[in-house]
């Protein structure tokens, strides 16, 4: 895994974008020791089971670089699942990852993201799980970006993350508002 799926991986872990899932039930069950009847809805959130600390150290902390092969390889099966499982996995969460690792890369080739530690971002859950006014922080170009940028396109404005920006927006604006949510987060060393 790179360090980018790691990233993406992470934030999805703490903000998962669907933040609560419904199930039916069709006939009797038995749950952890409770029977559920059937004409029930039950309902789990992956934010809550994201955020079990029998499974997660440090549940609550941003940190990627738990998503080693050896901490994955150890997970039980539905610890983490921001995409749903079985019969109610995302049909579309192969398209996701791609967009999530191309846009994050093309965004930080460019441009500094800084999460301002001081303001604690509020998560809103509606349909799907957004920042309440969006996440505290700033956007900086990267100086080395627009030197590199201006050789490439030949003094143009960054026309290819604006077309990729543009795209993505088009196609999933949910996937961009994830992904920027998650970049907000990163506090780049450099």
């Amino acid at each position: 895994m790179t360090q980018n799926e790691q990233i993406i991986t992470e934030y999805l872990r703490l903000y998962a974008p669907l933040w609560g899932l419904c199930r039916w039930v069709y006939e009797p069950v038995k749950i952890a020791g409770f029977e559920i009847p059937p004409s029930v809805t039950i309902m789990t959130s992956p934010v809550i089971t994201h955020r079990d600390p029998r499974r997660f150290e440090q549940a609550d902390e941003f940190r990627p670089e738990r998503w080693a092969e050896e901490f994955r390889s150890q997970l039980p099966q539905f610890a983490c699942f921001p995409f749903g499982g079985e019969a109610s996995q995302c049909i579309g969460e192969g398209i996701a990852w791609m967009e999530m690792k191309i846009v994050s890369a093309s965004l930080c080739q460019r441009w500094r993201f800084r999460f301002d530690r001081r303001r604690k971002a509020r998560m809103l859950p509606r349909t799907t799980l957004l920042p309440k006014g969006g996440m505290p922080g700033t956007v900086e170009r990267r100086p080395e970006s627009r030197r590199r940028g201006q050789q490439q396109l030949k003094g143009s404005r960054s026309a290819c993350t604006s077309v990729v920006v543009r795209k993505c927006v088009r196609v999933h604006d949910l996937l961009v508002s994830t992904v920027t949510s998650y970049l907000a987060q990163i506090v780049t060393a450099d």
